[in-house]
């Protein structure tokens, strides 16, 4: 009998709509930082940074990033490089984020579908989904659920 390992593994997932916007990631840093002023102030020690992965879901530029993991990891690290022209503050929020965590991933989601977004009665069965999404969802969890 085939045995299945399952690991516990500490991470976020920001979920957001079309694309990354400069305030999605100043909330982050702000959160971030929060999270480990208190860690630091309750005197825990060896607390490990999480794994953080931005789902981007209905993501219309798929010639720019393809969907997936592929393409949401190229559009967040694009997303999360510093700029020589960049303001200073917006070079210290993606110095936090790159810092603040062990690893940031990303998946492009394309939109599902008309029947899923708008019927009302839409039951969550996979055959009605835009098929590209349930590819993707599923080579998400499988490919998160194997890292470690």
């Amino acid at each position: 009998m085939n045995e299945i390992g399952v690991k516990n593994v500490r991470g976020e997932i920001y979920n957001l709509m079309h694309q990354i916007q400069e305030d999605d990631l100043e909330n982050l840093e702000y959160f971030s930082v929060f999270g480990n002023l208190i860690q630091e102030k309750s005197g825990i020690k060896d607390a490990s940074k999480p794994r953080f992965l931005f789902v981007v879901r209905d993501w219309g530029c798929p010639h720019e990033f393809p969907y997936g993991e592929t393409g949401g990891e190229l559009y967040v690290r694009k997303q999360l490089t510093e700029e020589d022209n960049q303001h200073q503050q917006l070079k210290i929020v993606r110095n936090n984020l790159n810092g603040g965590f062990l690893e940031i991933g990303g998946c492009l989601l394309p939109y599902p579908g008309k029947d899923v977004a708008t019927n009302h009665q839409f039951a969550g069965l996979v055959k009605t989904f835009f098929t590209k999404t349930c590819e993707n969802l599923f080579l998400l969890v499988i490919i998160k659920n194997g890292k470690s």
